[in-house]
């Protein structure tokens, strides 16, 4: 990880990685696990998901068994079976909470690469959140799900508070909004660097994301959210007010959005957001497009006049508060140099974590890259103003 306060990075779509995006079909993913099995094209799944608490050895020995597209969520729903067993025959309380979580997981990992028939990828998500609920007051602290509403719709979370947190000794609290594919079970077990460093974490899923999809689709101005959030720490004793925003992927877009709006809020971290997505919607990989379609319910051909509404430019430059912007330069989805673009437009203060070969949202890099940020948000809340 590099801290940088400048630096040239070239503000286009590099020809190999649009000409490589437009190759990465179904069609294509198809064949490369028929000929190659998932491992060598989806082993980026294990960065993401191992590190939250799916065993990577169980993990990886399901990757070698896929060999085709069609074969993916019944490989993965399998292992969830299989842990889901474990869980039923285990003595150990933490042997099962474990054995939970990886099961709600695996079931996660099942509809990643789901879109049709659509049932199916709802059908799946809905029970990983379910599996999701029984291991949440199992942790160590307990994650309590919590509900917010925005549009009249039900948003839910997990809240978690570090041990010393109490009325005497109130502590911040970090929001995660998740991404595309991310959802809240996932960031949930993003939450321990945060505590270890004395703040609160709430991971929610966004407008369009997990729980929420059937309900309510992404927009960015979703104030009316974050005015729900205030009122749930207003009622928490052992929450000092303070709320810090981390954005993930298109959730920092949200994240830059609001912090926008509400001068009030103490930090915005946003993690490989795009920063004007117009210009290249059409030339990321199909997959992506299909999970913007997916979360903002908005069709194909409309998505660059989505796009370029969601866009940073204008808003940037009107963040009050601390701004950490992280960077992967490997990211094959959203093009590298949009965190160099989103930092310069910022003013300060302001701070780039640059990781020159970590891949989208710094999986590849993930517990770094977590506990990096937790310890810049511990620096700049310090002292309460």
């Amino acid at each position: 990880m590099e801290e940088l306060p400048s630096a040239p990075i070239v503000r286009r779509l590099p020809l190999a990685v649009s000409i490589g995006n437009r190759l990465i079909s179904p069609d294509l993913i198809d064949h490369a696990f028929q000929w190659r099995g998932a491992t060598w094209l989806a082993n980026g799944v294990l960065d993401r998901l191992v590190p939250v608490g799916l065993p990577r050895a169980e993990g990886g020995a399901t990757l070698a068994r896929i060999r085709s597209w069609a074969a993916w969520p019944e490989g993965w729903s399998d292992l969830a079976d299989a842990y889901l067993h474990a869980a039923d025959g285990a003595r150990d309380p933490i042997a099962r909470r474990d054995a939970l979580r990886a099961a709600a997981l695996a079931v996660h990992a099942a509809q990643l690469l789901v879109y049709e028939p659509m049932e199916r990828k709802r059908a799946l998500a809905h029970r990983a959140a379910m599996l999701y609920r029984l291991v949440a007051p199992l942790r160590d602290p307990p994650s309590e799900r919590v509900e917010l509403t925005f549009r009249g719709a039900s948003i839910p979370g997990y809240l978690s508070l570090p041990y010393d947190a109490s009325p005497s000794q109130p502590v911040p609290l970090v929001l995660f909004f998740n991404g595309g594919s991310t959802v809240k079970e996932e960031l949930d077990g993003w939450r321990e660097p945060f505590l270890a460093a004395g703040l609160a974490t709430l991971a929610l899923d966004n407008p369009g994301t997990g729980e929420t999809w059937d309900a309510v689709r992404y927009t960015p101005n979703q104030g009316a959210l974050l005015a729900d959030v205030q009122r749930l720490v207003a009622g928490r004793p052992a929450l000092d007010g303070r709320i810090a925003l981390v954005g993930v992927s298109l959730g920092g877009m949200l994240a830059v959005h609001l912090g926008a709006e509400f001068p009030g809020l103490a930090a915005v971290v946003t993690i490989t957001t795009p920063f004007e997505p117009a210009a290249y919607i059409t030339r990321m990989p199909p997959l992506t497009q299909w999970e913007v379609v997916h979360v903002t319910g908005f069709p194909m051909d409309c998505q660059p006049y989505l796009c370029a509404a969601m866009g940073l430019a204008r808003v940037v430059p009107h963040l009050r508060m601390p701004l950490l912007v992280v960077g992967a330069g490997k990211d094959r989805v959203v093009p590298p140099d949009e965190s160099r673009r989103l930092y310069d437009a910022a003013t300060p203060s302001r701070t780039l974590h640059w990781y020159p070969r970590a891949s989208h949202c710094c999986f590849s890099h993930l517990e770094t890259m977590l506990a990096n940020t937790a310890h810049w948000l511990q620096r700049v809340l310090r002292t309460k103003d």
